[in-house]
């Protein structure tokens, strides 16, 4: 079982945005175990499926920033994963968090 002090974790946040998707967004502190080198936000559905899984920079992690590299999910009828692409075909961490539902995914 992995243990975090309490200046591991720098942020735990976690909140429903106007399209139902649930956010969770969890930053860990670069000092404290384990190191990070990046944030990690996660976006579901209102049904539990993964959607959405952003990383950035833990040292510029604002969702409004294009510092993001964004993946999307896709599932079939009976929820098995079909497809994962990246926001603008790519991994490059130029991408903002929050316009994730209106990015173009290949």
């Amino acid at each position: 079982m992995l243990e975090l002090g309490a200046a591991a974790l720098q942020a735990l946040k976690s909140s429903v945005d106007a399209n139902g998707e649930h956010t969770v967004i969890v930053a860990i502190d670069s000092a404290g175990p384990p190191p990070a080198a990046y944030a990690t936000q996660l976006a579901y559905d209102a049904g539990g499926l993964l959607i959405y899984k952003g990383w950035a920079s833990s040292a510029d992690s604002n969702p409004a920033h294009a510092v993001w590299t964004i993946q999307k999910y896709t599932y079939d009828g009976s929820n098995r994963m079909t497809s994962s692409q990246w926001a603008g075909g790519n991994a490059t961490a130029n991408k903002i968090w929050d316009n994730r539902a209106t990015l173009t995914y290949s």
